[in-house]
């Protein structure tokens, strides 16, 4: 279940202010923000949501802000709460709408793990972002605990996964949302059969083949998967606990994973494109 970082269209942030993702469970967006807040020119969010995290950055930095996304009510979402953002339908990986060169950065925060092809998508970032210019990009790791990864019961466990979304959707949503005949299974490509956990030297021969030079690789939180669950599926109030666990992970268990099975649930990663081909 891809959550994204809750829109704060009702709050106002400076500039020079601190990261307004500082306290977000999602530790990605407060990283991904560090790493393009001073890149000059047009943003680009793939996979954007609701938009809260193009939609920010704008606010905070001035820069031109553009969210592409397949979910048509997400990006309603999106216009509805930041106007001055612009929202794309798009699939990514099979290409987006959007000339060489168009961007200073771009970001793909858990994306690659759901589309059809993640060197495709990879390629297209690269394609529309300026020589020099910025990607970072977000994954689930392949990790001691991966096999906790809810967005993949659908696929390990569909008949518990049925039961268990249907009792609280009810069957009619179940069939709309994980009905694979589709282009979609939740959001996760059909095609894919399985919500992708990465190693690092993985993810990092798949930038290189996409024709991305990776700056910097880190890790993030460790105890993840056992709080993220709850955070998914418990009453708001114990939700925002478990939450706060989650940062606080985040915060603890941060640095350069390991080659192979890594002790961070999650990979951060920093590419640039080559000033030269």
């Amino acid at each position: 279940m891809r959550r994204g970082p809750e829109p704060h269209e009702h709050r106002t942030y400076r500039a020079d202010g601190p990261n307004p993702f500082a306290g977000s469970p999602l530790r990605r967006h407060a990283w991904a923000y560090g790493h393009v807040r001073d890149v000059d020119g047009p943003h680009l969010d793939v996979g954007c949501n609701r938009g809260a995290f193009a939609g920010l950055l704008s606010e905070t930095t001035g820069r031109v802000g553009v969210g592409v996304d397949v979910d048509r009510d997400d990006l309603l979402a999106l216009r509805r709460a930041w106007p001055s953002v612009a929202a794309v339908a798009a699939d990514a990986s099979a290409g987006l709408p959007f000339a060489p060169d168009s961007f200073g950065s771009v970001s793909l925060l858990d994306v690659a793990e759901h589309v059809s092809d993640d060197v495709a998508l990879l390629e297209e970032a690269r394609r529309v972002v300026r020589p020099g210019g910025v990607v970072v990009v977000t994954l689930p790791a392949q990790h001691v605990f991966s096999w906790l990864d809810p967005d993949d019961l659908v696929f390990r466990f569909p008949r518990l996964h049925r039961f268990a979304w249907s009792l609280r959707y009810g069957h009619d949503a179940y069939a709309r949302r994980f009905d694979r005949s589709g282009s979609l299974c939740g959001d996760i490509a059909s095609s894919r059969g399985g919500h992708t956990n990465y190693e690092p030297s993985e993810i990092a021969t798949r930038l290189g083949r996409a024709g991305l030079l990776v700056e910097q690789m880190e890790g993030n939180g460790y105890w993840f998967r056992w709080l993220q669950i709850p955070a998914l599926s418990l009453p708001r109030r114990l939700a925002e606990l478990a939450d706060r666990a989650v940062v606080r992970d985040g915060k603890r268990f941060t640095g350069r994973p390991r080659v192979g099975i890594t002790r961070r649930a999650n990979l951060f990663v920093v590419a640039r494109r080559p000033t030269r081909a």
